[in-house]
């Protein structure tokens, strides 16, 4: 009897994990397959499961983490079987193919012989197909329970079950415009040239974001605080007259979420890189540069073949965020441009986007879709720093930006916000999110960087770090308020 109940428990367990709508929308999506095969068993004399004989399965797999895949099935071995099974995917894909194991439970719920249970074990392919589309190939065994009724004993019969199915994955092809190809690695590092703030780097036509992703930047004349130059209107290196700042910010439209109420604001789709903070520097009068520069001393920290020359100021890398720089000298940056750092409450809102209660910027439990394309940059641990393309930092377009336009929400480099330190989301008020206490010196940043791991790029994971420090792992983007009369 306990095999009976264990069986029906494991398969009520993976039919209500696959049924729960809450799974479905934040998982990498429902898949449903179709499968068939031959089964070569050597069964006991209680079975007529003996010789080989036709398999087929029809159900439904939930990609539930990175590592495990749930799978129910309805089976058919001359005897029909729920079967409830756990695909196990210890590897990296090679060439696209996902290797993997599996192991389950069945329980026969009808047939004419004495069998009651299934155990399938075995290993798998899997290979992309397109257009949601994958091929299985599978072979293990099949281990058999059958009841001895007159020795009330149980059997078990054995045998070799390769199959062969497709996997469909729903949410997928629906979405298929919003799979890229993994990202590319970096190309070997331009040289630096001279620049006019004082040092070396790339000539004024250095290497931008397309002229439709980067327009101009317009500022009114009101100081900076503390002795700063005034705001000018800056254009980038590459922008045109026809550009408006609306391609710059992208604006997130008003609604609620964990944190509480927070109205229509506008926010940055890209980290501010390279190339914009050198824009900013040579805006500067000359005296004010040095103190607005960022820190190069962080860069023994940085995972990369090249120098702080070649990556703050070199042509290869105008587009990469900019890094060492302090919670100060980012709102030094958003003010010139007469905007602000985002609160926390902001920027979580808007990483969320309209995947409420979801883990990162897009559906699913894991930083790849199904086809194993990375969604971002960070350190995937087994992999190491570069499986994801990129061992140090990467482009501001280098990955797909989520449903709202906005890149780099999850890794690459975490942000700067406006709020101070603070232990819990208790700390804020419904009706003032933002966080400010003159006592600490710890500010929030969020988001995770190339150097964090898959938990802390979670849209709702919290770091914090001194305002007064640098770091190869930190940059920012800016947010502004939406005029009232729009």
């Amino acid at each position: 009897m306990w095999i009976k109940h264990f069986a029906v428990s494991c398969a009520a367990f993976c039919a209500l994990l696959l049924s729960m709508p809450g799974l479905s929308q934040a998982s990498h999506a429902q898949e449903v397959f179709v499968a068939g095969g031959a089964v070569f068993s050597d069964a006991p004399a209680v079975s007529s499961l003996d010789g080989t004989r036709p398999v087929g399965q029809v159900g439904v797999r939930l990609p539930y983490t990175d590592l495990f895949t749930l799978q129910g099935a309805l089976a058919y071995q001359d005897l029909v079987a729920l079967e409830g099974t756990i695909q196990f995917h210890p590897f990296e894909r090679v060439s696209g193919v996902n290797f993997y194991g599996f192991g389950g439970f069945g329980y026969v719920v009808a047939g004419e012989g004495r069998e009651r249970s299934v155990v399938p074990l075995g290993v798998g392919a899997e290979v992309p197909l397109g257009s949601g589309l994958s091929l299985n190939v599978e072979t293990g065994g099949r281990w058999t329970l059958a009841t001895n009724e007159p020795a009330r004993s149980l059997d078990l019969g054995s045998g070799i079950a390769p199959s062969i199915g497709i996997t469909y994955n729903v949410d997928e092809a629906e979405r298929g415009a919003d799979d890229a190809p993994a990202p590319t690695p970096p190309t070997p590092e331009a040289q630096p040239e001279n620049d006019a703030d004082g040092g070396a780097t790339a000539p004024e036509e250095a290497e931008q974001r397309p002229a439709s992703d980067r327009p101009s930047r317009v500022a009114e004349t009101a100081p900076l605080p503390d002795g700063a130059a005034p705001r000018r209107s800056v254009a980038r290196p590459d922008t045109t007259d026809d550009e408006s700042p609306s391609d710059e910010l992208r604006r997130v439209p008003a609604g609620t979420f964990v944190m509480g109420l927070t109205e229509s604001f506008k926010i940055e789709k890209f980290e501010v890189s390279n190339a914009d903070y050198r824009a900013f520097l040579k805006e500067l009068p000359p005296d004010q540069r040095e103190a607005m520069r960022p820190d190069s001393s962080i860069w023994e920290q940085a995972r990369s073949r090249s120098n702080w020359e070649t990556y703050f100021r070199g042509e290869r890398f105008a587009k990469y965020p900019v890094i060492g720089v302090t919670h100060e000298q980012a709102e030094r940056y958003c003010q010139f441009y007469d905007k602000r750092l985002p609160t926390e409450a902001e920027w979580e809102y808007a990483a969320r986007g309209d995947l409420v209660g979801s883990i990162y910027p897009w559906r699913g439990y894991e930083p790849r879709n199904n086809r194993g394309n990375y969604l971002a940059n960070y350190n995937p641990d087994r992999g190491g720093y570069a499986a994801d393309g990129y061992a140090f930092t990467a482009p501001g377009d280098a990955y797909p930006p989520s449903s709202w336009g906005l890149y780099h929400m999850s890794g690459n480099v975490a942000e700067w916000v406006k709020d101070n330190y603070h232990p819990s989301y208790s700390d804020l008020s419904d009706f003032n999110p933002l966080f400010k206490d003159p006592d600490e010196d710890r500010y929030i940043v969020r988001g995770g960087s190339w150097k964090s791991n898959a938990f802390y790029i979670g849209v709702g994971v919290r770091e914090s770090q001194p305002g007064d420090k640098a770091s190869p792992y930190i940059g920012f983007r800016c947010a502004s308020n939406v005029d009232s009369e729009n």
